[in-house]
Protein backbone atom coordinates (compact mmCIF):
# COMPACT_ATOMS: atom_id res chain seq x y z
CA UNK A 1 0.00 0.00 0.00
CA UNK A 2 1.25 3.48 -0.43
CA UNK A 3 1.72 5.96 2.55
CA UNK A 4 -1.02 8.26 2.77
CA UNK A 5 -3.92 6.67 1.37
CA UNK A 6 -6.32 5.11 2.94
CA UNK A 7 -7.65 1.13 2.59
CA UNK A 8 -10.92 2.56 1.38
CA UNK A 9 -9.30 4.65 -1.44
CA UNK A 10 -7.68 1.53 -3.01
CA UNK A 11 -9.39 0.08 -5.95
CA UNK A 12 -8.54 -3.76 -5.20
CA UNK A 13 -8.90 -3.73 -1.17
CA UNK A 14 -12.25 -1.08 -1.76
CA UNK A 15 -14.10 -4.48 -2.54
CA UNK A 16 -12.22 -6.77 0.12
CA UNK A 17 -12.95 -4.05 2.88
CA UNK A 18 -16.97 -3.87 1.69
CA UNK A 19 -17.36 -7.61 1.88
CA UNK A 20 -15.07 -7.67 4.97
CA UNK A 21 -17.66 -5.17 6.85
CA UNK A 22 -20.54 -6.55 5.09
CA UNK A 23 -19.44 -10.38 6.88
CA UNK A 24 -19.38 -9.07 10.41
CA UNK A 25 -22.73 -6.55 10.05
CA UNK A 26 -24.11 -10.29 8.97
CA UNK A 27 -22.42 -12.06 12.06
CA UNK A 28 -23.94 -9.20 13.97
CA UNK A 29 -27.63 -9.80 12.58
CA UNK A 30 -27.92 -13.41 13.15
CA UNK A 31 -30.88 -14.12 15.27
CA UNK A 32 -30.25 -16.32 18.33
CA UNK A 33 -33.73 -16.94 19.54
CA UNK A 34 -36.14 -19.16 17.23
CA UNK A 35 -39.92 -19.11 18.02
CA UNK A 36 -40.19 -22.42 19.81
CA UNK A 37 -37.01 -21.48 21.95
CA UNK A 38 -39.00 -18.24 23.24
CA UNK A 39 -42.33 -20.03 23.91
CA UNK A 40 -40.09 -23.09 25.70
CA UNK A 41 -38.38 -20.30 27.97
CA UNK A 42 -41.92 -18.04 28.49
CA UNK A 43 -43.66 -21.91 29.40
CA UNK A 44 -40.24 -22.65 31.69
CA UNK A 45 -40.98 -19.25 33.57
CA UNK A 46 -44.51 -19.74 33.61
CA UNK A 47 -45.30 -16.17 32.39
CA UNK A 48 -47.67 -14.95 29.63
CA UNK A 49 -47.06 -12.86 26.25
CA UNK A 50 -48.02 -9.75 28.21
CA UNK A 51 -45.78 -10.49 30.93
CA UNK A 52 -43.09 -11.18 29.03
CA UNK A 53 -43.87 -7.82 26.75
CA UNK A 54 -43.81 -5.97 29.69
CA UNK A 55 -39.90 -7.38 30.86
CA UNK A 56 -38.82 -6.77 27.03
CA UNK A 57 -40.72 -3.51 26.84
CA UNK A 58 -42.13 -4.77 23.48
CA UNK A 59 -45.34 -4.72 22.34
CA UNK A 60 -48.07 -7.56 23.20
CA UNK A 61 -48.88 -8.80 19.70
CA UNK A 62 -44.82 -8.34 18.61
CA UNK A 63 -44.13 -11.68 21.36
CA UNK A 64 -46.75 -13.63 19.63
CA UNK A 65 -45.51 -12.47 16.53
CA UNK A 66 -42.29 -14.01 17.04
CA UNK A 67 -43.61 -17.27 18.83
CA UNK A 68 -45.91 -17.26 15.55
CA UNK A 69 -42.74 -17.57 13.80
CA UNK A 70 -42.40 -14.25 12.03
CA UNK A 71 -39.40 -12.44 11.32
CA UNK A 72 -38.62 -9.46 13.57
CA UNK A 73 -35.75 -7.10 13.90
CA UNK A 74 -32.69 -8.18 15.43
CA UNK A 75 -32.65 -6.04 18.40
CA UNK A 76 -36.22 -6.59 19.35
CA UNK A 77 -35.64 -10.60 19.00
CA UNK A 78 -32.53 -8.99 21.28
CA UNK A 79 -34.22 -7.24 23.68
CA UNK A 80 -36.77 -10.35 24.22
CA UNK A 81 -33.88 -12.68 24.68
CA UNK A 82 -32.07 -10.54 27.18
CA UNK A 83 -35.17 -10.38 29.23
CA UNK A 84 -35.46 -13.61 29.36
CA UNK A 85 -32.07 -14.54 30.35
CA UNK A 86 -32.24 -12.08 33.26
CA UNK A 87 -35.25 -14.25 34.55
CA UNK A 88 -33.47 -17.09 34.67
CA UNK A 89 -33.59 -18.87 30.67
CA UNK A 90 -30.30 -19.90 28.80
CA UNK A 91 -30.43 -20.47 25.39
CA UNK A 92 -28.82 -23.78 24.06
CA UNK A 93 -26.80 -24.02 21.21
CA UNK A 94 -28.13 -26.41 18.49
CA UNK A 95 -24.09 -28.15 18.97
CA UNK A 96 -25.51 -29.07 22.87
CA UNK A 97 -28.40 -31.28 21.55
CA UNK A 98 -30.72 -28.13 20.82
CA UNK A 99 -31.69 -25.18 19.77
CA UNK A 100 -33.47 -25.33 23.20
CA UNK A 101 -33.63 -23.72 26.53
CA UNK A 102 -33.32 -24.53 30.35
CA UNK A 103 -33.73 -22.57 33.94
CA UNK A 104 -30.52 -21.04 34.70
CA UNK A 105 -29.54 -22.99 38.29
CA UNK A 106 -30.32 -20.83 41.37
CA UNK A 107 -27.14 -19.44 42.82
CA UNK A 108 -26.91 -19.85 46.51
CA UNK A 109 -26.49 -16.79 48.66
CA UNK A 110 -23.01 -15.78 49.81
CA UNK A 111 -21.53 -17.57 46.55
Amino acid sequence: MIPGTSLHSHPDLSMIYSVIRMSISIRNVIITMNSVQCRMARTALQITTIELATLSKVAPSTVARLEAGERLQPRTVEAIRTALEKAGIEFLAADDGGPGVRLRKARRKGK
